[in-house]
């Protein structure tokens, strides 16, 4: 098995490629193999990943064996040694003490087949750290820190409608009705796709409403903050239109909505607090 290692600085402090990346394998277009292997986009990696004060180390693996594992959560080395004995030995176990996250990718499989850009893989780490290993000894459930963050997301939503668009029937307390009410799921989705600044907001084209946490997480990674529009004066939701035409409310809002940001830079930075340590396979 082919090992290429580029050491860098933080906060990618070290960038490991296991595998021939001229080759098809886990990663199956060779576009995204070029992508976190070509040495210049390498270098655009680590410049976007600048802006966030976290310490990673990353590996790409191209293998067959790192084919059969995707989206796993966190895991342990052995764990690694068990289900990936060829690219364990490449992997260096971060201080469980330390202030390190080690990444390990495997593929780029997302469902809408998009290039493994810098925002796609920062992207792709929101989304592993809300899946957990059940095979690993210290967890058997999401990590808390990301289930309070994407709460947090719902639950100042529900503050927005209620208070500026005046509909209070938004499931705050009960966070587990989200997966049963489709309706407020796409109301969700219409109201965050309205304050996102990123593109996929912009377009009108986030995938689905879970969709903005791991967005926002790809923000945070690659911008080094949250920012949010203006809260729009209309929302669609199923079969109504929301309106908040108040004046005096309309002065509170810009307010509110950097209250929005700062929070939710706190419950991202915490999130990355809280998987220092730990080894996060992709």
């Amino acid at each position: 098995m082919k090992l290429h290692q580029i050491l860098l600085e933080v906060p990618i402090r070290d960038i490991t490629h296991i595998g021939d990346f001229k080759k098809n394998s886990s990663f199956r277009r060779n576009a995204d193999r070029q992508l976190v292997s070509n040495p210049k986009l390498v270098q655009k990696l680590r410049n976007k990943f600048e802006n966030t004060h976290h310490e990673f180390d990353f590996y790409f693996i191209n293998s067959p064996e790192g084919n059969k594992h995707t989206e796993v959560g966190k895991v342990d080395m052995e764990w690694l040694q068990k289900n990936m004995p060829k690219a364990a030995k490449y992997i260096k176990e971060p201080d469980p003490d330390g202030e390190t996250i080690v990444v390990i990718f495997t593929n780029n499989k997302g469902a809408q087949g998009i290039p493994a850009t810098p925002w796609i893989l920062g992207h792709r780490i929101g989304h592993v750290l809300s899946r957990y290993s059940m095979n690993f000894r210290n967890t058997g459930r999401q990590y808390h820190a990301y289930t309070e963050f994407v709460n947090h997301l719902w639950s100042s939503t529900a503050e927005f409608l209620e208070y500026f668009y005046n509909d209070s029937r938004f499931p705050t307390k009960e966070p587990q009705l989200r997966n049963e009410n489709r309706a407020d799921q796409l109301l969700a989705k219409n109201f965050w796709e309205q304050i996102g600044t990123f593109k996929s907001a912009r377009d009108n084209k986030l995938r689905d409403h879970f969709e903005f946490a791991n967005e926002l997480i790809a923000q945070y990674l690659t911008t080094g903050n949250i920012k949010f529009n203006q809260l729009p004066e209309v929302i669609k939701g199923k079969n109504k239109r929301y309106l908040t035409n108040d004046p005096k409310k309309r002065q509170e809002i810009e307010h509110d909505i950097s209250r929005m940001e700062n929070d939710v830079d706190y419950y991202i930075d915490t999130l990355f607090g809280s998987a220092y340590g730990s080894i996060l396979l992709m």
